[in-house]
């Protein structure tokens, strides 16, 4: 899994952005993702600012989101 900064943002990152903070609706690509079968989903990001930061933020969202 992987999401993208709005425009203009993260440059230093190379456009990248934890999960569930950029311009992707990941709330309905899990959706889709889990009723094909997903069971496993991996968070990247190519180039992180922060990387336990990525990683804390991106698993809080999907918590959030998971049923």
């Amino acid at each position: 899994m992987k999401d993208i900064a709005p425009a203009g943002q993260n440059e230093d990152q190379d456009g990248w952005a934890d999960v569930g903070s950029g311009v992707l609706n990941w709330r309905e690509l899990w959706r889709v993702c889990r009723e094909a079968g997903a069971e496993w989903m991996v968070v990247e990001h190519d180039k992180p600012a922060d990387p336990a930061q990525t990683a804390r933020a991106s698993f809080a969202f999907l918590r959030s989101i998971e049923d």
